[in-house]
């Protein structure tokens, strides 16, 4: 029997996003017929049952993680942790409560922080993967701006800043890292910034440009320019939400644009 694709949905507050709406259906539909500590389906059986992009089931496996309903490994796909019986009535599918400005703040400190770190501590190894990232960044862009395109370069971006972490050789950086990422992609304001870069190359390939020279300040092994130039990035790339927001009618925290890029 074919699956109704996941459409966006309301609530009192006004439209659902589908990542969200795909959480519930997976958390009413899916995780009954999943035992605990067995794997969910793949994101791509999820993808194909659901009628939605990989980046929609990678928010809404998210959402189901936040909530402790699973729990995703690198690698080892996701895997059930409890059953919604034992779940607080404290964590249900609500909206994060950690605001946009405590994460672009998290961002900029813990990035940036990252960023100097591997500058000394990278290897050849871990510089040659990120320079791989930057490559297939690269030919993705060269190519016609299409839906799928533009969440492979979204993809291939956020690999690039995992693996800049991931070349601390720091768990604990690295999860932090990751963390705050996924995070932030719960949030409304990054659904309108991805809005705007979805139909803006000169956007997406300055965020291509601004990779570039953070990776050369970390094969250089500069410290203070390689957080400069990560906290720059992190920076410009929210500053041009203002307007959009505005002009959107949402709220607006003004504390997201009073933040600077000095360290």
């Amino acid at each position: 029997m074919p699956i109704d694709p996941v459409t966006t949905d309301t609530v009192q507050n006004g439209p659902l996003r589908p990542s969200r709406v795909l959480a519930e259906r997976i958390e009413t539909e899916i995780l009954p017929h999943v035992a605990v500590g067995e794997r969910l389906p793949t994101e791509r059986d999820l993808s194909d049952k659901f009628g939605v992009g990989r980046t929609i089931v990678r928010e809404a496996l998210l959402v189901l993680e936040l909530s402790d309903l699973i729990v995703t490994r690198k690698g080892s796909g996701s895997i059930k942790l409890k059953s919604k019986a034992h779940t607080s009535a404290a964590t249900p599918l609500a909206e994060p409560e950690i605001g946009p400005f405590e994460l672009i703040q998290a961002r900029l400190t813990i990035e940036g922080a990252v960023a100097a770190l591997a500058a000394n501590v990278a290897t050849a190894t871990d510089l040659r993967r990120m320079k791989t990232s930057l490559e297939e960044h690269t030919s993705i862009l060269q190519g016609p701006l299409t839906d799928e395109t533009f969440h492979k370069v979204m993809d291939v971006d956020s690999r690039f800043h995992l693996e800049i972490a991931e070349s601390t050789h720091n768990l604990a950086l690295i999860r932090s890292v990751d963390f705050v990422r996924r995070y932030v992609g719960k949030t409304r304001e990054w659904e309108v910034f991805l809005e705007i870069y979805e139909r803006d190359r000169d956007q997406l390939e300055l965020a291509l440009e601004e990779h570039r020279t953070i990776l050369e300040k970390l094969m250089a092994r500069d410290a203070p320019g390689a957080q400069t130039a990560m906290r720059a990035h992190i920076f410009r790339k929210w500053g041009g939400l203002r307007g959009e927001l505005e002009a959107r009618g949402m709220p607006l925290d003004t504390r997201l644009f009073e933040i600077t890029v000095e360290i």
